[in-house]
């Protein structure tokens, strides 16, 4: 009778505690309540979204090896390191850009007609250096290649054909005027007479680029009738007036060109906004955007992609808007290995994100909810496979190429 007495007792117990555990998990938090459990919605285009791609003119950094590392197969379980290869091959294979024939003309044209059939509206072009030497302080090298692709060069003259397809420019405020650090300002060199040779020349950069680009240049990208530029490192512009020096720069630019300029301010991805207050926000930008979001060595925001990126995004274009009225743009990638551009155990940290069709047009749509006031779409990068981060199209018919897939996506996401 005890025996039935203590295994009666035993399952009351028992009952008892499970329904109070039950309840317990009722009543405690649940996975439907994280912040970042959501789906992104699928957003339409609307009308007079700018797309831009950065376009670079050394797509593989000059490096076969490397290109052999992105068209080979992937194996992790490859001695002595796994080969994370993407394993796609460029329809136009490896190739350079030869200002010396006209062979080059084929290249940037193709580009420029799979960029307008993919509904990207202007490339983001290259970096234009600084050279005292020089009439109109322009780095000759580095402009060559525009003169070329504009069809201005003896090579390629008339020869490529934009069309309404457009460029803008990058520049590097911090390497002009060098010298400046955390504890050397900008204005640090100016004399008696109130002159600034690191002000001087910073202001003699931008004249020559009205001069070049902001005067009659037709296939340079405007917003709002207002030259689009892309600084580069601006928290590197140690100023102790960045409005001072910002004001001096749009000042020369409407001197010459009779033109406000639209400056848009790279951040480094995955820090606050707000932690630049001294350097371009109080310099009054235009607008931001966020370096690639793929370029980062924390797992667990790789795990939470996109929803983190999102949030993110919100959060600092929210921030820059409410408290200094500066715009936000998206910029997103249809991918980003780190591994090919070294194959050391360095780089096995950085998370890969793959080229993959149905995320890349779940990024789309993130960029659509987190669109500034004058709706720019950024893409990082039309053909940068120093990091697979391209669109350009790749063999279909070789491993995992996506042909023109991720060309298409842009247009359906982007253009009505």
């Amino acid at each position: 009778m005890k025996t039935i007495k203590l295994i009666k007792s035993f399952l009351f117990l028992s009952v008892g505690t499970l329904m109070l555990l039950s309840c317990q998990q009722e009543e405690g938090p649940s996975i439907e309540d994280y912040s970042l459990n959501y789906q992104i919605s699928e957003i339409a285009p609307v009308d007079g979204i700018g797309v831009g791609a950065f376009y670079t003119n050394n797509p593989y950094s000059n490096d076969t090896a490397r290109y052999r590392r992105l068209i080979s197969e992937y194996d992790p379980d490859a001695t002595p390191y796994p080969q994370l290869c993407p394993n796609v091959r460029p329809v136009l294979g490896y190739y350079s850009y030869d200002l010396n024939t006209v062979n080059t003309v084929d290249l940037i044209q193709q580009h420029i007609n799979w960029a307008v059939e993919g509904g990207i509206n202007f490339f983001i072009l290259p970096k234009i250096n600084y050279d005292a030497n020089q009439m109109n302080y322009l780095n000759q090298g580095t402009l060559n290649f525009y003169n070329y692709a504009e069809g201005m060069h003896e090579n390629s003259l008339d020869l490529i054909h934009w069309g309404n397809f457009k460029f803008c420019t990058q520049v590097q405020p911090s390497e002009v005027a060098s010298g400046t650090s955390a504890t050397i300002m900008l204005e640090d060199d100016t004399d008696a007479n109130g002159y600034s040779p690191r002000m001087e020349k910073l202001v003699n950069y931008f004249r020559g680029l009205a001069n070049r680009f902001f005067t009659d240049d037709t296939l340079y990208y405007h917003v709002d009738g207002k030259p689009l530029i892309i600084v580069l490192n601006p928290q590197d512009l140690h100023c102790r007036d960045s409005k001072a020096v910002y004001d001096s720069i749009r000042a020369v630019v409407r001197e010459v060109s009779g033109k406000e300029i639209y400056l848009v301010a790279r951040q480094n991805c995955w820090t606050p906004t707000a932690r630049f207050e001294n350097f371009f926000l109080t310099g009054g930008v235009d607008a931001l955007f966020m370096n690639n979001m793929y370029n980062q060595t924390l797992q667990q925001r790789a795990y939470l992609y996109p929803q983190s990126i999102n949030e993110n995004w919100k959060y600092n274009r929210e921030w820059a808007l409410s408290n200094y009225n500066i715009d936000f743009v998206p910029n997103i990638s249809p991918g980003f290995n780190a591994w090919l551009s070294n194959q050391g155990t360095d780089r096995y940290n950085y998370p890969l994100m793959n080229y993959d069709v149905n995320t890349f047009r779940t990024m789309c749509n993130v960029a659509k909810m987190n669109l500034g006031n004058n709706k720019l779409v950024f893409i990082d990068s039309f053909n940068d496979w120093t990091w697979a981060t391209a669109l350009e199209p790749t063999d279909p018919y070789f491993g995992k190429g996506f042909g023109m897939q991720l060309l298409d996506v842009i247009r359906e996401e982007f253009k009505r």
